[in-house]
């Protein structure tokens, strides 16, 4: 993986945390909301924990939800909660890189989370005791938690990992199709590239990105630099399809080989899709592309 596709996982990480802490602090509020609606004091609790916080508060019956302190409360509650979100998002992502770590990530999850009802506690208010806080905790943390399952539904799948020649097998797709994305890069460089070049390209992106992810989230090796053709560049378009021709067809024949070998679902059906892409749609772009050239 390259500087540039590094820093846009990061980035993409982060957003992910972000969505989820920020729902799970809106489920706090909600939480917090309904308490105190049942309890005929609408926005009580938010106040009281703004003047615990900043330690003004000297009688709680005197506190107001004055709307600069519910202000300040809410800063500090969507902020604490998105670097919760930010920090498990980036956990999740280190069980994907490397699964077998997995149950040490999750005991540190689990004290995260006692260290909140812990905090709840220590912040409870005077006179009122801290079960909003312990209940508004636990079902943000639910919240944050159930954003996270939902966008990586097969992290169980990833701490169980998969075997060591479809571990390979994965390595041997990206290498080719890294191949592939280089003869591509230079033609388009060297000649241009027409629409459906364009459309190739995008593919190969994409498959890239595919196999990218399931390395992640097996804890697979990944390529640190992109691939560089040797030897002569194609003096023309018309050796140029021919070499990018001649890639698709050995993506085709190393597809045939690997699928035996392959049975974990993503893998197989990632092989499977990049298998019939490169036969069904790739080769007739450079075939028509060297037909072109001889009329």
């Amino acid at each position: 993986m390259n500087a540039r596709d590094r820093k846009s996982r990061g980035r993409r990480t982060a957003a992910e945390g972000l969505i989820a802490g920020v729902s799970g602090a809106l489920m706090v509020a909600l939480v917090l909301f309904v308490y105190d609606v049942a309890a005929g004091t609408p926005l009580r609790t938010p106040a009281l924990l703004d003047a615990v916080l900043v330690g003004g508060m000297q009688d709680p019956g005197s506190v107001r939800p004055e709307p600069v302190a519910l202000l300040r409360f809410t800063l500090l509650h969507v902020g604490g909660w998105a670097i919760t979100g930010i920090v498990a998002s980036l956990a999740v992502r280190l069980v994907e890189q490397r699964p077998r770590g997995g149950s040490a990530v999750f005991v540190g999850i689990a004290v995260v989370f006692t260290s909140y009802l812990y905090l709840a506690g220590l912040f409870s208010i005077p006179g009122e005791g801290a079960l909003q806080l312990w209940l508004g905790t636990m079902f943000g943390a639910a919240t944050l938690a159930t954003v996270l399952a939902v966008r990586h539904p097969d992290l169980r799948v990833r701490i169980e990992g998969i075997s060591e020649g479809e571990g390979k097998a994965v390595g041997a797709a990206l290498a080719i199709e890294e191949h592939c994305a280089a003869v591509e890069r230079l033609l388009a460089e060297r000649y241009g590239a027409d629409g459906r070049m364009s459309e190739v390209r995008n593919n190969r992106e994409r498959r890239m990105e595919t196999l990218i992810d399931i390395c992640e989230r097996f804890g697979l090796p990944m390529p640190e630099e992109e691939v560089v053709l040797e030897g002569p560049v194609p003096a023309s378009l018309a050796e140029g399809c021919r070499a990018a021709l001649a890639a698709e067809h050995n993506a085709i024949d190393l597809y045939d080989r690997l699928l035996v070998a392959v049975v974990e679902p993503t893998i197989r059906d990632s092989f499977l899709r990049n298998r019939w892409e490169s036969h069904d749609e790739h080769l007739q772009v450079y075939e028509d592309c060297l037909t072109r050239r001889k009329t």
